[in-house]
């Protein structure tokens, strides 16, 4: 009994300590209880034990973070994601949402935001570090009362930044998902389900040739052992959605509204090895 008690002393010690610091409750809450919440559950899908770990593990470095501002200190956060990235993810509709089903025992916001902490998560498995934006032009446009498609003014900004600071970088993705009906989103492969891929393609620009070999290479590793993840390429002939700004992007729909975290996991996972793939070969 002694014991316990000394333990629930330092648990709650620990947490009135980082409250002080952070302001940040919520967060504090979500680092410290989720994990516990997770194990006790009864719905231990491995998948979504899995993407647990991967939005943990965003949360616990946007603590680290808010501690070492906090504490007047600098972030002393080796961050991998920016030692030479090779990959560039942004989402110019960073608020577009997946299916929720009752994951709050996950603590997961089930949006294209996660989506992109997934596929980086994938890529480094393979040893390819890439960096996720953090900043989010739908917030932006909200705060300054424009019109939704000023969404690719504010991303223009984050990936023209993004080429002049990360000369390393070899593929830039925009990932969104798309507003379709779930029969047209979803493929299902050896009775595992998928959430569909849709390369999206702007040609009103000089760099869209590139754009397009781009695209048709990663089509071309996918089909091998996945064609039936893709669809059609949409073209869109007089449009850029800043593709223009690099011959190495592509704007890509993971999914539809109605797919769920898990067909998008293992859809990233596909993707992900799609790209290793191609920078091999490149």
């Amino acid at each position: 009994m002694k014991k316990i008690l000394v333990f629930i002393f330092v648990i709650l010690s620990f947490y009135l300590f980082l409250n002080y610091l952070t302001k940040d409750t919520n967060l504090i809450k979500k680092i410290l209880f989720d994990k516990v919440s997770l194990l006790n559950s009864e719905k231990n899908n491995e998948t979504l034990k899995e993407i647990n770990r991967i939005v943990i593990s965003k949360q616990n470095e946007s603590l680290f973070k808010l501690l070492s501002i906090e504490s007047n200190k600098k972030t002393t956060l080796v961050d991998l994601e920016q030692d030479s990235p090779l990959v560039y993810i942004y989402n110019t509709h960073d608020k577009e949402n997946y299916v929720n089903p009752d994951y709050s025992i996950y603590n997961i916001n089930c949006n294209v935001k996660t989506a992109s902490y997934i596929l980086q998560d994938k890529l480094k498995e393979y040893n390819i570090n890439s960096i996720v934006e953090e900043r989010s032009p739908t917030n932006e446009v909200s705060k300054n009362k424009l019109d939704y498609k000023y969404t690719y003014s504010y991303s223009r900004t984050y990936l023209e930044e993004a080429i002049k600071n990360y000369p390393s970088v070899k593929i830039f993705i925009d990932l969104h998902r798309d507003g379709v009906k779930k029969e047209v989103s979803t493929a299902v492969i050896n009775g595992t389900s998928y959430a569909k891929l849709m390369f999206f393609l702007g040609l009103g620009h000089e760099n869209s040739k590139d754009n397009q070999k781009l695209v048709n290479d990663l089509e071309n590793i996918i089909k091998k052992d996945y064609k039936e993840i893709l669809r059609n390429t949409f073209i869109r002939e007089n449009d850029s959605y800043n593709q223009d700004l690099s011959p190495n992007s592509f704007l890509i729909e993971v999914g539809g509204n109605y797919n769920t975290i898990e067909e998008v996991y293992n859809s990233l996972d596909v993707l992900a090895y799609a790209i290793k793939t191609y920078l091999e070969e490149a």
